[in-house]
């Protein structure tokens, strides 16, 4: 998803004559308070709040692609609230709606995905981080999963729940996007649960706990043996086979 960049504004004049630049009769022209029509070469336009030539306060930026911000501006850049629209077949359609700092996604806000995905929460920087709820759209379009937990740099870091497509539902710690440490995955079918570690989206131990379809009961406990602890038990019983095979022999 792009966003049009209002740091580069201040640079799209072109020159008028050997003495004097657009650019410099701007300065001259040192622009405060409202007003109504600001044109750049470019094609872009601003309407709105000035103070000593950039723009500071609320305004309305169109750019020349079409896309547009509305919102608080300071210094020259989108700082406080506001909305980026992008210009879509005709139409606007809102990119991110929520806070912003010094041109940046800063604060709580929306996000809204070319895809359908639309992400609630928190933001630093550019970038999700901290809590936040994200909605995933499925290829039909009918069909969606929900991550609700915490964010780093963009991806899934910390505890969070993820309620899936076919009804299942994770609970527990992500690294990098994927399950990672301690976590809970709820099956909804069979009103079962597994309890255990999580390495890179997969489970490599723990207890595997089955209940009946009302919820009131539940078999004996199922211990899950480490990976490794298996491993070694499976090595040790082809010795023994062996040793067994040797003296038969």
């Amino acid at each position: 998803m792009s966003v049009a960049s209002a740091s580069s504004e201040s640079d799209d004049y072109c020159s008028l004559g050997r003495d004097i630049s657009w650019k410099a009769k701007d300065r001259l022209a040192d622009k405060n308070g409202f007003r109504h029509n600001v044109y750049w070469v470019t094609g872009d336009l601003y309407r709105g709040y000035w103070s000593r030539n950039k723009k500071d306060g609320n305004g309305i930026h169109t750019y020349r692609n079409g896309d547009r911000y509305e919102g608080h501006w300071r210094n020259g850049k989108r700082d406080g609230q506001g909305t980026l629209w992008l210009a879509v077949n005709g139409k606007y359609q809102a990119s991110y709606r929520g806070a912003w700092k010094n041109g940046k996604w800063h604060g709580k806000g929306t996000l809204y995905g070319e895809n359908g995905e639309i992400y609630e929460g928190e933001f630093e920087n550019g970038e999700r981080c901290g809590t936040g709820k994200q909605t995933y759209w499925c290829e039909d379009l009918d069909t969606y999963e929900v991550y609700i937990g915490q964010w780093s740099h963009n991806k899934r870091n910390g505890n969070g729940i993820l309620h899936m497509v076919n009804g299942d539902t994770y609970e527990g710690s992500y690294k990098d996007d994927m399950k990672e440490g301690k976590g809970v995955l709820y099956y909804k079918d069979n009103c079962s649960r597994y309890e255990g570690l999580w390495h890179a989206d997969v489970p490599i131990c723990g207890t595997y706990i089955r209940g009946d379809k009302n919820g009131m009961k539940a078999l004996p406990l199922l211990e899950m043996k480490d990976s490794s602890s298996l491993a070694m038990d499976i090595v040790n019983e082809c010795i023994e086979h062996l040793k067994k095979v040797n003296s038969d022999a």
